[in-house]
């Protein structure tokens, strides 16, 4: 009796083109979800590929299949978020600099641009929110390969923007100012929670305009602030001789 003929075997998932895709597509962000979600907990180390899997309720295969790699599911789980919130940033920020033309733009105005659209977007996704806080401390050079790469010197617009803004500082002492702008930001993105073992429990942090309208004053008073290299400039040299640091003194004409 001759044998009945084998069925092609599938090794593969289905296309994302293909008339099945439907369930490649679902599983594929379901997988997203559960990174996003494991990443924001546990930290990129801390979550390995089968508890993404299991939490996606995934075959493990899928992870390589889709992603090739962790680290590149982490970059997708990032890229998805980070994208349009950069494009979203670059145009408020633009509209600014358009505004002001060929004038010094107002640093309150690209700070409420920039955190705007910031600040809105990751109050809305609290998992988002967490895994950007996280991400921004780790050292791993896995997460610093792919943050770097997103947050590129192309993509970030917001530093050059407020660079414009501050023609009386130098670029060490701007790039200094602004470290201390980005450390702000990110702690109060973060929301850990901190602030309500100091303030009392009722303190709010929850709504993005309220947050805005003490922040951005804040770190704009911060940025014009008089140069402090203009300021030691102008104090007198300790190790000078001192009538060169007093001036010449009077001459004593009573004797």
């Amino acid at each position: 009796m001759p044998s009945a003929p084998l069925r092609p075997r599938r090794d593969t998932a289905p296309s994302e083109d293909s008339p099945n895709s439907r369930d490649s597509r679902t599983t594929r962000e379901k997988i997203l979800d559960a990174a996003e979600a494991l990443f924001s907990d546990k930290g990129y180390n801390g979550a390995s590929t089968r508890d993404i899997a299991a939490a996606a309720t995934a075959n493990l295969g899928m992870i390589p299949y889709y992603f090739g790699s962790k680290e590149k599911l982490l970059k997708e789980v990032i890229e998805r978020r980070a994208i349009p919130e950069l494009e979203e940033r670059a145009a408020a920020v633009g509209r600014v600099l358009s505004a002001a033309g060929d004038d010094v733009p107002d640093l309150a105005d690209i700070l409420r641009a920039d955190l705007g659209a910031m600040f809105h977007r990751r109050r809305e996704n609290a998992v988002h929110r967490r895994l950007a806080g996280r991400l921004s401390t780790d050292p791993s050079a896995e997460v610093r390969r792919v943050v770097n790469g997103i947050y590129s010197r192309t993509a970030m617009v917001f530093d050059l923007a407020l660079r414009r803004a501050c023609p009386h500082l130098s670029d060490e002492e701007f790039y200094w100012r602004f470290y201390c702008v980005f450390g702000a930001v990110q702690y109060v993105l973060a929301d850990v929670g901190k602030i309500q073992t100091l303030a009392g429990p009722e303190f709010d942090t929850s709504d993005s305009e309220t947050a805005l309208k003490y922040v951005v004053p804040f770190l704009a008073a911060g940025l014009r602030a008089p140069s402090v290299r203009a300021a030691e400039s102008a104090l007198p040299n300790p190790t000078a001789p001192r009538s060169k640091r007093r001036g010449k003194q009077p001459e004593d004409r009573s004797r």
